[in-house]
């Protein structure tokens, strides 16, 4: 089941009906979701046409600052693959995936470079075009992640209509 905060972040990811140009457009989604969210880092990842499956970081950050600099440097690094890690679960359900505590997570460089950085918690969000998946974002907390509240349900609501 879709919880109503799902479906609200998800209309907030629908980039078909927004102004300006594409590279505007998905930082304004990303600085968006990232508010809402509380999140102290977030990126934008785009599916690659010419490989199924696959997205690349689009070098579109939220939030970046000296302690995260590794971090994002790897990530900078790396192709996301369907079905492996955050993004790869977005491209691979094309739906909200949550990974709430990545200090309960599996070891990983990428979960011990962003632990580093302080970071704890990750939202990824499917970024969507005419219904179709052209990538994502990454939104990571610095606490592990919480259902959102009603009230942060109204003040993306507010966001998305200004």
């Amino acid at each position: 089941m879709h919880t109503p905060e799902a479906q609200l972040i998800m209309g907030a990811s629908t980039l078909s009906d927004r102004p300006g140009s594409m590279r505007s457009r998905l930082a304004r989604v990303l600085g968006l979701t990232c508010e809402y969210l509380d999140a102290s880092l977030g990126h934008v990842f785009l599916v690659r046409e010419d490989e199924a499956g696959r997205a690349v970081p689009a070098s579109i950050w939220w939030g970046e600052s000296a302690r995260t600099h590794a971090f994002q440097s790897l990530v900078e690094s790396h192709a996301a693959v369907a079905g492996e890690g955050v993004a790869g679960q977005v491209l691979e359900q094309e739906w909200l995936v949550i990974s709430r505590d990545l200090s309960r997570e599996a070891a990983s460089e990428h979960n011990c470079r962003a632990l580093a950085a302080r970071l704890r918690g990750v939202v990824g969000v499917p970024l969507l075009a005419a219904d179709v998946i052209v990538g994502g974002l990454e939104l990571y907390l610095t606490a592990a992640f919480d259902r959102c509240t009603d009230a942060g349900v109204r003040r993306l609501r507010r966001m998305i209509e200004r």
